[in-house]
């Protein structure tokens, strides 16, 4: 079979190519050899390799010099584009392993979105500016979840809601309190404590519109393991809206303490105690189960697995404007870390 005819089979590798181009740049093995830190014999061979494989001269000796023959220097315009490729991937992989490159999608439901989300973004961004970042806040569905989730369109969930799937990885990170609540000029607000039927005469201010919010069923649950339910109640269209009405006197809510921590502080709106009502609930961390965290989705899930909400330690209270200790100022008026 004629060489022509011949079907070479060559699998080139970068070190082979690297070798060549610093014979070529060198004009000289020895040379090439001391840049590369090799061996001349090794560096020889590897030259000798790669003439066998493709059947032909890439250089001609000239005296001490290595010159390229034709074929070498069409070898050589490849192996430059082919190892500056190289580079280029390589550098890529080490931004994205340093975090200066790189997207991270989170998803979150209304009110982890709007109260726990945004702190931890904050962080997140202190130690990875680079990183292009984005959160979508939707209804605590847990199809929804589960779908966008499974379609990789989104990285981490923080939500209430406890999407099942086989493809789903669901790790509990904090705990919520619902706190119950009032405009600091409301009757109860100088009161230092509330019935539970008391509360349960007035208008029950709760966010949500067709669908019930986890809020409103575990306090709702709450209130019932009272043996009490709400006469009237009012539904709003967010949480700014309850607590704006709330500010203007009229109404009384229960509502998670990270969103009313800083009109707490500011003495807007009054925590009451009510003897016998306890309520919380879970925000969990969904990703997906078969799916490698990226180096960025690493390091916001850490920094979520330090952080926690806080809340009102009733323990310590002195009275219904009391705030709560270990506030962490700098990132959130509900947050402190662990």
């Amino acid at each position: 079979m004629s060489v022509s005819g011949a079907r070479m089979t060559v699998m080139l590798n970068l070190n082979q190519l690297k070798v060549f181009r610093a014979v070529a740049e060198c004009q000289n093995y020895s040379r090439a050899a001391q840049e590369l830190f090799l061996s001349q014999p090794y560096v020889y061979v590897q030259i000798r390799d790669l003439e066998r494989e493709y059947r032909c001269k890439l250089f001609d000796q000239v005296g001490k010099r290595a010159v390229l023959t034709e074929a070498g220097q069409a070898l050589m315009e490849y192996a430059n584009q082919i190892l500056g490729l190289a580079e280029d991937a390589e550098t890529a992989m080490r931004q994205f392993a340093r975090l200066e490159r790189g997207r991270l999608a989170i998803g979150a439901g209304v009110f982890a979105g709007n109260y726990l989300v945004p702190p931890l973004i904050a962080l997140f961004k202190q130690q990875a500016p680079d990183i292009n970042l984005s959160l979508g806040i939707f209804d605590e569905m847990g199809t929804r979840i589960a779908k966008r989730v499974s379609r990789y369109e989104l990285d981490l969930v923080f939500t209430a809601a406890k999407p099942v799937a086989p493809d789903l990885l669901t790790e509990e990170l904090w705990q919520v309190r619902l706190v119950p609540c009032v405009g600091a000029n409301h009757r109860f607000a100088l009161l230092p404590e509330v019935g539970v039927a008391e509360f349960a005469e007035e208008t029950v201010l709760w966010f949500g519109g067709r669908r019930s919010t986890v809020t409103r069923r575990v306090a709702e649950g709450a209130l019932t393991e009272c043996g009490v339910q709400a006469r009237s109640s009012t539904v709003l269209g967010s949480t700014e809206a309850i607590k704006q009405v709330l500010i203007g006197g009229h109404g009384v809510s229960v509502l998670p303490w990270p969103a009313i921590a800083a009109e707490v502080k500011n003495k807007q709106l009054v925590v009451l105690r009510i003897p016998g009502f306890h309520a919380e609930y879970s925000i969990q961390c969904v990703r997906h189960r078969y799916r490698n965290l990226s180096p960025a989705a690493e390091l916001f899930l850490r920094l979520a697995k330090e952080w926690t909400p806080c809340h009102p330690d009733d323990a310590e209270r002195t009275g219904p404007l009391a705030e709560p200790k270990a506030t962490f100022a700098s990132a959130s008026a509900g947050a402190r870390w662990r």
